[in-house]
């Protein structure tokens, strides 16, 4: 196992003084018939006085004298990352006795030192990481943290697996890969994203003209269409959540007004923590909001009941994080009284799991963005007006996106023409 830890060059020293990494991660020589380690020795580029040095801890106090010291952990810790996903390739290259090619790539991970155009044309992953240090640029955070978890997926099968590259992005790696994250449990949905980044890299790499193999366009090279149980929130369920008496706590009362907001909106908890007053023409009860992920303008009729709430904060809403969030809107929910089971499935490798959890248990703030789709479909809404708001290009992927149950759809019909008519 990979062993890290950071030093300082002057532990004596007044003044700055600078930090560096030894990394043992196997690389050894035979001394006496036995193996004696090599760690490896690297300068970080950061610097720190050893005052505010814990050697126990291996990381900065926490002290009011250096107020940086989150920031400072935190960078350190990321360096962490780097050098465990760096050495992932490394193994993966067969010689660990290169340390200077392991100090180029570190360099390039952590100095951030530019990948030329023959590392990315010579290296799949090497291109990746150029793709993703670019789309740090334009993407948004959760965007960027997919693609890092498909590169590390990858660097780890290449490890432990197959070694892969540009030309092994076959049909042979799909059904490896598929044993390997049905092996580690992954379900089948978590496997159809990773395979929608693999050719999203794949295809950027052949556009620039990294790649020439072309045999992961396949036909059966494809992202599983996997049926998700997931819940929606039916209009009266949305009432008792706003309705609930929640004991006089202000936050909560924060995290279920916003929630309400959301499920008559349609909005993504993204773009509805960055709400502001210029978002609101108040004459004629609509917002309007470039939403983060596609960069779309869409405007929203806003209800009675949401144009109360939204009016209730003078249009300034409340800031909160998705974790806490979704944490405090499912005691929310049980308080209203959304506690009956509900039957799942989940697809894992070539079985179909079957659970039952209470509904408050599955609720989060994505539940009401697929309520509000759900809801104004059931009231027949045209599906190209909810489409506007929720962002959705295809019919195809809409329909794919709400929840209707079949007796829904039944009730739905009832006031249809063809069924109405005598």
């Amino acid at each position: 196992m990979t062993k890290i830890r950071f030093y300082l060059k002057d532990p004596q020293a007044r003044k700055q003084t600078s930090l560096f990494m030894m990394i043992n991660y196997g690389r050894y020589k035979m001394v006496k018939g036995r193996k004696k380690y090599l760690p490896f020795k690297y300068y970080i580029g950061e610097s720190i006085r050893p005052a505010y040095w814990n050697k126990r801890t291996n990381r900065v106090k926490e002290t009011k004298a250096f107020p940086q010291h989150s920031l400072f952990n935190q960078r350190l810790s990321h360096i962490e990352n780097i050098v465990q996903n760096s050495l992932l390739y490394f193994k993966h290259s067969g010689d660990l006795s290169d340390v200077d090619y392991l100090r180029e790539m570190l360099d390039n991970g952590i100095k951030k030192k530019n990948l030329t155009e023959h590392d990315c044309r010579k290296n799949l992953f090497f291109f990746i990481e150029q793709f993703i240090d670019e789309a740090e640029k334009t993407k948004s955070l959760s965007t960027v943290r997919q693609y890092k978890n498909t590169f590390r997926l990858l660097m780890d099968f290449s490890v432990k697996v197959q070694k892969i590259d540009f030309q092994n992005i076959d049909m042979s790696f799909y059904a490896n890969f598929k044993g390997y994250m049905d092996r580690a449990g992954y379900s089948e949905t978590y496997f159809s994203n990773q395979i929608k980044y693999v050719r999203l890299f794949m295809n950027e790499a052949t556009e620039r003209g990294y790649n020439e193999h072309t045999l992961y366009k396949s036909r059966k090279f494809i992202c599983p269409q996997v049926t998700v149980d997931k819940i929606y929130l039916t209009t009266k369920e949305i009432e008792r959540i706003r309705t609930v008496k929640l004991s006089g706590s202000e936050k909560m009362e924060k995290i279920r007004d916003m929630f309400v907001i959301a499920c008559h909106t349609g909005l993504r908890f993204s773009d509805l923590v960055r709400l502001q007053p210029s978002n609101f023409n108040v004459n004629e009860k609509i917002l309007h909001i470039r939403t983060q992920k596609t960069d779309a303008t869409v405007y929203i009729p806003l209800s009675p009941e949401t144009f109360g709430i939204c009016k209730k904060y003078n249009f300034q809403l409340p800031s909160l994080s998705n974790s806490t969030f979704n944490t405090c809107l499912k005691e929310i929910a049980r308080q209203a009284g959304l506690v009956e089971d509900v039957e799942l499935s989940i697809s894992k490798g070539n079985r179909k799991i079957q659970y039952t959890m209470s509904k408050y248990q599955l609720i989060t703030s994505h539940t009401a963005r697929r309520s509000f789709a759900t809801n104004a479909f059931l009231a027949n809404v045209p599906n190209i007006s909810i489409m506007q708001i929720t962002g959705h290009a295809t019919e195809k992927a809409f329909m794919r996106y709400i929840r209707v149950s079949g007796e829904d759809n039944a009730r739905r019909l009832l006031t249809h023409p063809y069924f109405s008519k005598k």
